[in-house]
């Protein structure tokens, strides 16, 4: 299994730092596309993993969160 540096842009801390504290983990821990209703924007360089935003989607399309 491939190991991955996972890097956090400005705007995605701030952003992390907003959400309620039992939904950090999830993020921390894990990075996916989707948790719940929240939407992590990732691109994967080599072995680098950077996030670059954590959006509260709702029922809102993702370009309408953007």
């Amino acid at each position: 299994m491939a190991r991955y540096t996972v890097t956090w842009a400005e705007m995605a801390k701030a952003e992390r730092r907003e959400l309620r504290a039992f939904i950090r983990p999830a993020l921390e821990t894990a990075v996916r596309l989707r948790v719940g209703q929240y939407r992590v924007l990732y691109s994967v360089e080599g072995d680098m993993v950077r996030v670059l935003r954590v959006i509260l989607k709702g029922r809102r399309t993702l370009g309408e969160t953007l």
